[in-house]
């Protein structure tokens, strides 16, 4: 797979850099992380031909533990249910019943991980301090996507 546009990827970098300087809070630098996951996620979606099987077969694991990580922090440590959480059981159980497609699976595994985080972010009652604990999460979701379209 060859990236055409590393859009999402400069809007990262920046971010990161805005971030180490100190001139993003806590709550506008997880803004930011989600726009760069929406944007990731509209590109794998609207690349997804050009992603093979075997691709998707590596990247599913990496989803899987994002999905996982962020779910027991959010239910574990912040006491909150979540809003893609029923629809990643779903999918686990439909995928499990060969009911949905390898890539079906992924891309909603995608869209799992981008509801969450966007569910975090609007829950304004969860302190920085706590919101601080989960960013690592997403950012090595982002940073995985980031080193594999590098390699690519």
């Amino acid at each position: 797979m060859h990236v055409d546009d590393r859009t999402f990827f400069d809007a990262f970098e920046a971010l990161m850099e805005k971030r180490k300087e100190r001139y993003l809070s806590v709550r506008e630098f997880l803004e930011g992380i989600l726009e760069v996951m929406n944007a990731l996620n509209i590109y794998l979606q609207r690349e997804s031909e050009r992603i093979s099987d075997d691709e998707i077969k590596l990247q599913i694991p990496i989803l899987l533990g994002s999905v996982e990580a962020i779910k027991v922090f959010t239910k574990d440590y912040l006491n909150l249910k979540g809003n893609g959480m029923k629809l990643y059981e779903e999918l686990k159980r439909l995928r499990l019943q060969n009911k949905i497609s390898l890539r079906e699976f992924y891309h909603n595994l995608l869209e799992v991980v981008v509801r969450q985080a966007h569910y975090l972010y609007e829950q304004e009652e969860i302190p920085e301090e706590k919101l601080r604990r989960i960013i690592p999460m997403f950012l090595a979701f982002l940073r995985y996507f980031y080193h594999y379209f590098e390699e690519v």
